[in-house]
């Protein structure tokens, strides 16, 4: 049935599918995980937003094994999953695609997923990430930055505020108030200059 319902749903309105699917069987899980290595990439791709759906932290590791695929669909759809579920163990799928990936979805939704996880080790990713080519990898690296609250970023993150994009400024000015609220000092000294944050 679920394999079935995976080949055949219309992807326009992919999350009440999902929604449908999981109140349908009393156990997906199982059959939702071996679909995570179907053939057809649809099929992956779709079997992994509904494990993001689900939530369930026991699909961890089928979805950890699957995320180097070669569709970028089913790569975007298995990081979704994992930021959903809150992975801790996803943490350097999450590194590596910012820095690898080629394709900028998969980037920027890695790039959310190191908020989720506000793990310190990836601020220097997503440090190098606020220099990405593009724009809403650009904003997710430096939302999650703010999220994480590491002081090494507050640099980079005010320097964005001289960005040329509206959303990049809006994003830094959003990322210091988090870092304000982060830390207690009122002034923070940048390249010698003081910076009211």
């Amino acid at each position: 049935m679920i394999l079935n319902a995976l080949e055949e749903w219309d992807w326009h309105i992919h999350h009440q599918a999902a929604v449908r699917l999981l109140q349908a069987v009393t156990n997906p899980l199982p059959d939702l995980i071996a679909a995570l290595k179907h053939p057809t990439a649809n099929v992956r791709e779709r079997a992994a937003y509904t494990l993001g759906e689900l939530g369930n932290p026991q699909a961890t590791q089928a979805l950890i094994h699957v995320a180097p695929d070669d569709d970028s669909h089913v790569r975007y759809h298995v990081i979704y999953a994992l930021e959903r579920i809150k992975a801790a163990d996803a943490l350097m799928i999450f590194i590596h695609a910012v820095e690898h990936d080629t394709d900028a979805d998969v980037r920027y939704r890695a790039a959310r997923g190191l908020g989720v996880l506000k793990d310190r080790t990836a601020v220097p990713v997503l440090i190098q990430a606020t220099q990405d080519e593009k724009l809403h990898v650009r904003h997710s690296a430096i939302q999650a930055l703010g999220f994480i609250g590491d002081e090494r970023a507050i640099e980079v993150i005010a320097a964005c505020r001289e960005d040329k994009s509206l959303r990049i400024r809006q994003a830094a000015e959003s990322a210091l108030t988090l870092l304000r609220q982060e830390h207690s000092a009122h002034f923070l000294h940048i390249n010698g200059d003081s910076v009211n944050l």
